[in-house]
């Protein structure tokens, strides 16, 4: 599929759309779809997913000053 490495797999699709949610190796998912969550769904996908958050490596989180730095934008006070 155009836009997609070997590496990704199509997880989920649509008749609108060929690639709803696609993952790249273990920890990164790419979705098309718009999802809306109550609270309770996300406590229970973080509670059910401890292991995974906790193994996650760190260095894959960006730091939002960093990043808005690096696109010049003013820095939060």
């Amino acid at each position: 599929m155009p836009g997609l490495t070997d590496q990704a797999t199509v997880l989920a699709e649509s008749a609108g759309c060929p690639r709803q949610i696609v993952q790249y190796g273990n920890f990164v998912y790419g979705f098309q779809c718009h999802m809306e969550f109550t609270v309770e769904a996300v406590e229970g996908l973080i509670q059910h997913s401890q292991q995974e958050l906790a193994d996650a490596p760190r260095e894959a989180f960006y730091p939002l000053g960093r990043r808005d730095a690096r696109m010049g934008l003013p820095a939060d006070e």
